[in-house]
């Protein structure tokens, strides 16, 4: 099994070189996906990845839940030995977030899904709950959530694949996971009311993946900002942002 470290989650990481395609890495990072099972861990760092065996002598691996539930890995590194990948951490960001916008489109369409059953199915004042304004505006403010969501990832999954500049595409379907993407979960656990909040019912599984989405993407803002500058970068291509 192979795992890989959040580009934002990495940053702390030190690394002494060995060679041109070796080096040791030192450093403490939280938030890899199922560390304490992988064979091996690609972590992000500068525009290189590093792949390390977290049995190695110096590596320390501590899992415990994650805000979805998932079990996620703490790492303490200390001089652990890893072969340099050059340049492989720009491409592991970029198809993370495609991946991460995807799974967003997923997840909010499950969460809508859901929330669309609940309120055909649950009756109040002798109507169902659906048939009321104020619910089929939210319903439908989440609906164009999961929409935007969807087409943003999908472009951007079909410029990354044909091996076009994707840089503002991946960004715009970034940008929609994490914004929209709580966006939307939010709506759906709220039309739910008071049993959204109930954790034995699975609504609030949906709220849950959604955030840790939304985390994992580096948040909505960053990545606006991020975008701005891509995008006066294509306009000007010989500026530095």
């Amino acid at each position: 099994m192979l795992t890989c470290a959040p580009e934002q989650v990495a940053a702390p990481l030190r690394v002494a070189a060995a060679g041109p395609a070796a080096g040791r890495v030192s450093g403490r990072i939280a938030g890899v996906p199922y560390a304490h099972v992988a064979e091996r861990i690609l972590l992000p760092i500068g525009a290189d990845g590093w792949l390390l065996d977290p049995s190695s002598p110096g590596a320390t691996v501590r899992s415990g839940p994650s805000t979805s539930g998932e079990l996620h890995g703490e790492l303490e590194l200390d001089d652990v030995p890893a072969l340099r990948l050059p340049g492989a951490a720009t491409d592991l960001r970029a198809h993370l977030l495609v991946l991460l916008a995807a799974l967003a489109a997923g997840v909010t369409a499950a969460a809508l899904q859901m929330a669309a059953e609940h309120t055909s199915t649950r009756a109040q004042f002798g109507r169902p709950l659906s048939t009321f304004q104020g619910v089929a505006l939210k319903a439908a403010d989440a609906y164009v959530d999961t929409v935007g969501i969807s087409s943003t990832a999908m472009q951007a999954a079909w410029r990354l694949d044909q091996g076009l500049d994707a840089t503002a595409e991946i960004l715009t379907a970034a940008w929609w996971a994490a914004e929209a993407g709580q966006h939307c979960v939010h709506l759906t656990q709220h039309l739910h009311g008071g049993l959204g909040a109930d954790i034995s019912y699975p609504v609030h599984r949906y709220f849950l993946w959604g955030k840790q989405i939304e985390l994992l993407t580096g948040g909505a803002s960053a990545l606006l900002s991020e975008l701005g500058d891509a995008l006066v970068h294509l306009e000007n291509p010989g500026d530095a942002c």
